[in-house]
């Protein structure tokens, strides 16, 4: 975590403190001092699954700094700039993959996937292997398109039927935000991958972070569910009986 960002979250913890003190003694109704500690306490939890969120981002970075030499790599898809051009984001994909993939002596074969938005005027898989072709000098017969895919998910569960050994690791380029929930999907389809992120600006990639972070949570909603009926229970609990 940046400074500020550490900052600026113990300043939350702080104010959600204060204001936690003040309703225990302003309010006098029972049920909403239990309704109001139930809602700070979800509060404090969601601002520490940010934290941790943060934190397992970095240390899956610092784990996986060496890349492998692989035989497959996926290249994860984006929106489309003006609906049939590669835009920044997506080109920092293509360019990270591709130059890992030419490092390792082009044996590689990568594949590009994503499928066509409402708004889009051709596949984003498509549209990837034409920007990958056109900037670099790679076999053309070893870029393959995965055109069917709607979200990182099915990226990854239709690239796998074109992946030779699900033996080995395969790589998977993405944006540096999208590390930590691509790599956890990967696992949920059965993918035996290393995931690596290509840089984005900090402005794109703190509002991509906070983006994954709340696609995380609900990719485990029973969970999450679970636990903010708990701590509400707990509150009433407290509030009433202790």
């Amino acid at each position: 975590m940046r400074p500020m960002m550490f900052i600026l979250t113990i300043f939350l913890l702080c104010l959600l403190g204060v204001a936690w003190l003040g309703a225990v003694f302003a309010i006098q109704s029972e049920i909403l001092k239990a309704l109001w500690t139930g809602s700070l306490g979800n509060l404090f939890l969601l601002d520490a699954g940010w934290c941790l969120t943060l934190l397992a981002m970095k240390v899956y970075d610092y784990r996986h700094r060496k890349i492998p030499q692989v035989q497959d790599m996926i290249v994860l898809g984006a929106y489309l700039k003006d609906g049939h051009e590669v835009g920044p984001i997506l080109a920092g994909r293509i360019n990270r993959a591709m130059q890992v993939a030419v490092d390792q002596g082009c044996r590689a074969t990568i594949i590009f996937t994503g499928g066509q938005g409402f708004d889009e005027e051709l596949p984003e898989g498509l549209a990837m292997k034409k920007y990958a072709e056109k900037t670099f000098d790679y076999p053309k017969g070893q870029l393959l398109v995965e055109s069917r895919s709607r979200n990182t998910f099915q990226n990854l569960t239709f690239s796998k039927e074109k992946l030779h050994d699900l033996s080995q690791t395969i790589l998977i380029a993405t944006s540096d935000y999208h590390v930590l929930r691509a790599s956890f999907l990967a696992r949920r389809v059965g993918l035996p991958t290393q995931v690596i992120g290509a840089k984005t600006t900090f402005r794109v990639r703190w509002r991509g972070r906070l983006r994954e972070y709340l696609a995380l949570l609900n990719l485990q909603q029973g969970l999450v569910a679970i636990t903010i009926f708990l701590i509400y229970f707990a509150s009433f609990l407290i509030v009433f009986f202790l």
